[in-house]
């Protein structure tokens, strides 16, 4: 770990992780029953959804919630400068992956309000999402973690 690395980083990037491992699972356990009778979920609640399977949902978890995250979190980690991000960065002055880990966040929070809308919001699961989602907002948007992805003409011009 490089020594200028925020300490608010590696918990950003293990908190990212942690989505990633969720995405997958839930992803892969409603893809192998899309009907979600074994994960539990009540007939009314699945007939509730405006899809007639839960194959959309198990899909959108495992890419969205999974493999997005791993590789939001690789970008955390390494900061790797890729071709294709160069516009991102340029227009955020951010690098890559602190850009896409704001807007997985934000996402985050609109899937939780229509997951709401449909299904109510009384799992446990959704109230650990949230919090972990909360944090980190608080670690992404802190100082020293925009300080260390900034991609301004200095590396400390965003933030003093």
């Amino acid at each position: 770990m490089p020594r200028d690395r925020p300490i608010f980083s590696t918990v950003l990037m293990i908190f990212m992780a942690l989505y990633s491992v969720m995405g997958l699972v839930s992803g892969a356990l409603v893809l192998a029953d899309t009907s979600g009778a074994s994960l539990g979920l009540p007939e009314d609640v699945v007939g509730s959804l405006p899809v007639d399977d839960l194959l959309l949902v198990g899909l959108w978890l495992f890419v969205v919630w999974g493999i997005v995250p791993a590789i939001l979190c690789y970008g955390l980690l390494r900061r790797p400068m890729w071709k294709w991000t160069a516009r991102l960065n340029g227009w955020t002055g951010m690098h890559w992956s602190w850009s896409g880990t704001a807007g997985l966040l934000v996402l985050l929070y609109v899937w939780l309000a229509v997951e709401t809308y449909f299904i109510g919001f009384d799992a446990p699961i959704q109230y650990i999402t949230l919090i972990i989602g909360l944090v980190m907002s608080f670690l992404c948007l802190s100082p020293g973690v925009r300080r260390y992805y900034s991609q301004g003409q200095g590396r400390f011009s965003s933030i003093k």
